[in-house]
């Protein structure tokens, strides 16, 4: 009646790693670029840190964040349902509730946004890694998505 299908486990770490380095790898870069500058101007410690936290509160910011981890999170599901060549909706929604989680675990820690922005990441990650899944799958089997 169901025929059972293989978790390619190589699939969801390549899809998670593409997921969470995309999504991270900007921001701290970001972060850590514009921490540079202003210690470079003399901007003292706690004043940079000031700005850095109203930068990235900022409301352009957030949506921007958003945006690239939904991004990310269907590049993600792609790129697992990809490489597993089979079962693509279960790769890539497996790869979305990994995020999912990491997304929960973050969201108690202290450097976490606004809750409106977290609950917005936590809600969009399952079912835009299944969309990537989806797409991935429509590709490889020649249909038009």
């Amino acid at each position: 009646m169901f025929k059972t299908q293989r978790i390619n486990g190589f699939a969801i770490l390549i899809g998670t790693l593409v997921d969470l380095c995309g999504s991270v790898a900007p921001v701290m870069a970001f972060g850590f670029i514009q921490g540079f500058r202003m210690a470079s101007q003399g901007v003292p410690e706690a004043e940079r840190q000031a700005r850095l936290t109203a930068l990235f509160q900022n409301p352009v910011m957030l949506l921007g964040g958003l945006v690239l981890g939904a991004a990310f999170s269907f590049l993600g599901g792609f790129v697992a349902a990809r490489i597993a060549k089979n079962a693509e909706i279960m790769h890539s929604g497996v790869v979305g509730g990994i995020g999912t989680v990491l997304g929960l675990l973050f969201l108690a820690s202290p450097e976490s946004g606004p809750l409106w922005a977290e609950v917005a990441g936590i809600l969009l990650t399952i079912p835009v890694a299944i969309l990537g899944g989806h797409v991935a799958g429509g590709r490889r089997k020649g249909a038009v998505v």
